[in-house]
């Protein structure tokens, strides 16, 4: 009987690497768009967040000498000081729930576009609730950097988060979308009224205990939950196998970005991306009062400008259907 030869590292990653060719269809061409709208709309959303922030700032206006105001004013703009940080700090969130939910809706789609997963009120509903959980931490995370570490290292700390983010991300949709097609966890609390109704409030707290019981067991098996853990698992225990595609990804991200601006394609993807934004009403082309365009929405522009290349969304599309298919072939025993 003949023994099957066991691949080697890179013959491995040879078949992974046919098997999502082989699986790329006219989907890429739908993804490319639902990934460049994404992009498109969340760098709107932040712009138009820091503009309205930029504008209440510039609307205080704050003596050098505080006390030449008096006591009572004095008072009232420090209530109103504290009231814009509040409010800043309240439409930040607003706006990261925004950008959670289109990228739920959007990257839904996505997802469940290579996975061949059925797409569906319920399905986009989970991924909702998958990355309000994901997304919220790594944001806190973020946050907690900004906070607690060092100017000068929080730059690096903030990088280094951001790359295990996308690179746990990855893993963890593919394992999510995978999990749908078992058999979706429909819970319900069942509590018997019928026998608290006997007028027994002993009853009551046995049934509503049960209850407890049954929602902590159900809890265990929620799929959210278990795709995290799975995910955590298999992207730590298998890093050597992940390590040369995130690797070729990097180089050819760094390829494309070269190519795009001895070609000047990263030029006209940014002209074109400004072009669109001042349609809508966001114009950074106009110079402030200091005779400078604002710096922020041109950083954040150039950024949005780079992931709309159309090199590196078609790279991106094609890199999901590979991650999907190296996290099948490691769900193999």
């Amino acid at each position: 009987m003949k023994k099957t030869k066991k691949l080697d590292f890179l013959g491995w990653n040879s078949n992974i690497l046919i098997s999502s060719l082989k699986q790329i269809n006219l989907n890429i061409v739908l993804i490319v768009i639902i990934d460049a709208l994404f992009y498109l709309i969340s760098g709107y959303l932040v712009i138009f967040w820091l503009q309205r922030v930029q504008a209440k700032m510039a609307a205080f206006n704050i003596p050098a000498d505080i006390t030449s105001l008096g006591v009572e004013k004095a008072q009232q703009l420090v209530s109103d000081v504290k009231a814009f940080y509040y409010l800043i700090i309240l439409s930040f969130i607003i706006i990261l729930i925004a950008i959670i939910f289109l990228a739920s809706l959007l990257k839904g789609i996505i997802w469940a576009r290579i996975t061949k997963t059925k797409i569906s009120f319920a399905l986009i509903s989970r991924f909702l609730g998958l990355n309000l959980i994901w997304m919220s931490f790594w944001f806190t995370l973020v946050f907690l950097i900004s906070l607690f570490v060092q100017p000068t290292s929080a730059l690096t700390f903030m990088l280094i988060t951001i790359i295990l983010g996308l690179y746990f991300s990855n893993t963890l949709y593919t394992i999510f979308m995978k999990k749908q097609g078992i058999s979706g966890i429909k819970y319900t609390v069942k509590l018997n009224i019928k026998k608290a109704s006997s007028s027994s409030i002993h009853d009551l707290l046995v049934a509503t205990k049960l209850a407890s019981i049954d929602f902590l067991n159900t809890l265990k098996q929620i799929q959210i939950f278990t795709s995290i853990r799975d995910t955590i698992k298999l992207n730590i225990t298998k890093i050597h196998m992940f390590l040369l595609p995130y690797a070729v990804i990097s180089l050819l991200l760094l390829i494309i970005n070269i190519l795009s601006i001895t070609t000047k394609l990263s030029q006209v993807t940014f002209l074109v991306l400004v072009k669109m934004y001042s349609f809508v009403g966001i114009d950074v082309s106009v110079a402030t009062s200091t005779g400078v365009p604002p710096l922020a929405e041109i950083q954040i522009i150039l950024l949005i400008s780079m992931l709309l290349n159309p090199l590196t969304l078609l790279l991106f599309a094609f890199f999901r259907y590979y991650v999907s298919s190296l996290v099948n072939g490691l769900a193999k025993p």
